[in-house]
């Protein structure tokens, strides 16, 4: 029986659910070709920790040298405490199995045909508030922090740009605002074409969703989208039954909410950067040939030491397929798939065996080596780190080249730590999806996708100049020079030449300093086209000083909009007493923020030019003013180490254990705080030493 489809779903089922050993006595129907990890305990799989899907992708590639993306197939992992590797990701469903066997495929694709274009699926999205619908049909209405399209009457249309000849499935998502039992049809179309009609109805008065999906052939370029809402089935109110609770607005709404095509074109697979085929010693195609092959992915992929009984199943699936007719690449690409889909590759593999010392506070070499690589490169450990754990060492105390900070020494000088800058430090300084930021381009169209790219560019390069060059971490808040494109610069209102790379640049007399004055950050912060104090107040308490800011009661009025200066705008706010008990401490760490829009550049009604009083007495007059004062806090060192913890152990470390974080604080303190100093206080922490504590 060939090895693939339903046998590798069960397969995946068996061990990503937890069986993790062999069963000896197989019930008559228990499929023969499930294979389960010979050495892999159920002890081992506790705690509960799938690799994120970055995690996947990255060992993969280190394993057999492609990097296939797991975008077009897995769901995107949940957000915790600001990172994407904490809690095991996306839960382990059946689906989730399945989404990763079409990953596992799309790797063992690339590894085996190398010169073959293979399927990729693609989608392009439009949210509707970024497209261009004809005038007169719809109106904004403001649904904090973003604008939604409401078409009131009549039919809406607009553009849209198919990036290629194909068939595409399309989705259109729509959200109706209903009255009780009165439904109404949306038809959509296409180049006049109708693409299907939807129903919305309510058993109350609220808003319901609805969608329409089709299939449907298009050619590169523009096509013309209608939206055409019927609402001649609802009767006038003057009709309706007294007493009833009906929605009062004399037309129902049509939200819309995005358009998405998704095809499956062909594309190259990766470049190889090693060749997972070679076989030396053995004739190549040879049966031989594929064993080295297999146990080689096999001590890569699995990140421990393979028993041969692990080796003979695997060569078991090559051989099965072999004998369904398949090529001798396409045979091994089974066994990879197989080796993808096993739970020594797609989950983190810990447990009570992984304690070495007498008091539980120590963790097996193997485990130490995962651990390590995972924190500083999100990816499985090499062959030296491998070799290292092979000999017993990584010892947290042992100064020779096998110790644990001699080897994290070596990973961080090591290309791969480059994620710490690009996954760490962005996404903890609230900057790694500003590059994404749909607002920008309807509100302010001169900013281009390229302009927000180069801000990301800005905070990233700050940040790895002051880690490379072991300055005090704190100098993220002060630091009176930049890294800026042309384009950074010119939001800066800077002298540049037309570099396209970020170039060291003065920021003295630019009313900027650090981090608070990049275009990114304020962009990020701003949680829409008009920023509030509360937005980039909640970002300076959150993510600089680790606190917790509660969530606002019920039935708060808004900050008052409109064309006062945001500064007038909070003191009118907070002479409410209702609103004043919770805002006059949270406000002031935004307002010396409140100069700059949602670009990052001055605003022109002088907003954020007042002296601001924070809440412990200081005033501020000035950005530069402001980055001193929180460089200064205890809070800001205290946090920065928090988050460090709770990247390298991923455990939200964000809360609580304050004896703790100011302990590890003052130990890097001593070392000059610097991002290197801080890492290395973490990593020999017993909070990344000691084994995980079952739930």
């Amino acid at each position: 029986m060939r090895w693939g489809g339903n046998n590798v779903r069960r397969f995946a089922v068996l061990c990503l659910f937890g069986c993790g050993h062999v069963v000896e006595d197989k019930p008559e129907d228990q499929d023969t070709d499930a294979i389960v990890d010979t050495d892999v305990p159920a002890a081992a799989l506790w705690p509960h920790r799938r690799l994120s899907n970055l995690q996947l992708e990255r060992s993969a590639a280190s394993a057999l040298g492609v990097d296939v993306p797991t975008g077009p197939w897995l769901p995107p992992d949940p957000v915790i405490a600001g990172f994407t590797h904490l809690g095991g990701g996306v839960p382990l469903t059946a689906t989730f199995v399945d989404d990763l066997e079409v990953w596992a495929r799309a790797v063992a694709a690339a590894v085996t045909h190398p010169t073959s274009p293979q399927p990729l699926p693609r989608s392009v999205t439009w949210q509707a508030e970024e497209l261009p619908w004809t005038e007169g049909l719809r109106s904004s209405v403001e649904l904090q922090p973003f604008t939604v399209f409401w078409i009131v009457g009549g039919e809406a249309s607009t553009v849209i740009e198919v990036p290629a000849d194909e068939v595409w499935s399309v989705h259109v998502g729509l959200v109706g605002r209903v009255r009780m039992n009165e439904p109404y049809a949306v038809t959509v179309e296409i180049d006049g074409e109708p693409l299907g009609e939807a129903t919305l109805y309510g058993e109350r008065v609220g808003e319901v969703p609805g969608e329409i999906d089709a299939v449907v052939e298009l050619s590169l370029g523009e096509h013309v989208v209608s939206v055409v809402p019927d609402f001649t089935r609802t009767g006038p109110l003057s009709e309706r039954q007294p007493g009833l609770e009906y929605y009062q607005d004399p037309e129902p709404y049509l939200g819309l909410d995005a358009i998405t095509l998704v095809g499956e074109g062909t594309v190259l697979p990766p470049t190889q950067t090693i060749d997972a085929l070679a076989c030396e010693g053995a004739a190549p195609e040879s049966d031989a040939c594929a064993t080295v092959v297999i146990e080689r992915a096999l001590q890569r992929l699995w990140r421990r030491p393979v028993a041969d009984e692990e080796i003979t199943r695997l060569h078991d699936v090559f051989q099965t397929a072999q004998g369904d007719g398949l090529s001798w690449a396409d045979s091994v690409g089974e066994a990879l798939v197989a080796a993808l889909l096993s739970p020594s590759f797609a989950l983190h593999l810990e447990g009570p065996q992984a304690a070495t010392a007498a008091d539980g506070s120590a963790l097996a070499p193997y485990v130490t080596a995962n651990r390590l690589a995972f924190a500083l490169w999100q990816s499985g450990p090499d062959d030296a780190l491998l070799a290292c754990a092979a000999g017993g060492a990584l010892d947290a105390t042992d100064d020779g080249p096998c110790g644990l900070l001699p080897q994290a020494r070596r990973l961080i000088a090591d290309p791969r730590a480059e994620v710490l800058v690009n996954e760490f430090a962005l996404r903890w300084l609230g900057v790694h999806g500003v590059d994404h930021l749909w607002f920008v381009n309807r509100q302010f169209p001169r900013y281009t996708p390229g302009l927000l790219l180069d801000e990301q560019r800005e905070t990233a390069a700050l940040f790895r100049e002051l880690w490379s060059s072991d300055h005090d971490l704190r100098e993220l808040l002060t630091a009176d020079h930049t890294w800026a494109t042309f384009r950074v610069a010119d939001v800066y209102g800077l002298d540049a030449d037309s570099q396209t790379e970020p170039k060291r640049v003065s920021l003295v007399g630019s009313g900027r300093a650090g981090i608070l004055g990049h275009a990114g950050v304020l962009t990020a912060t701003a949680k829409g086209s008009d920023p509030t104090s509360v937005d980039r107040a909640t970002w300076v308490l959150s993510n600089l000083l680790c606190r917790t800011i509660p969530k606002p009661p019920p039935n708060v009025p808004p900050l008052l909009g409109g064309s006062d200066p945001i500064t007038d705008r909070f003191e009118a706010h907070v002479s409410d007493p209702a609103c004043a008990s919770c805002h006059a401490g949270i406000d002031p760490y935004g307002l010396p923020l409140s100069r700059f829009d949602a670009l990052g550049e001055l605003r022109a009604d002088g907003s954020g030019l007042k002296p601001t009083l924070l809440p412990d007495g200081t005033e501020v007059s000035s950005v530069e003013d402001y980055g001193r004062w929180l460089a200064g806090q205890d809070e800001f060192a205290r946090c920065a180490v928090r988050r460090v913890l709770t990247w390298v152990t991923a455990q939200d470390h964000t809360t609580g254990d304050d004896a703790h974080i100011a302990a590890l604080t003052n130990a890097a303190l001593g070392n000059g705080f610097s991002f290197q100093a801080i890492l290395e206080a973490t990593l020999t922490d017993p909070a990344f030493t000691a084994p995980e504590e079952s739930p």
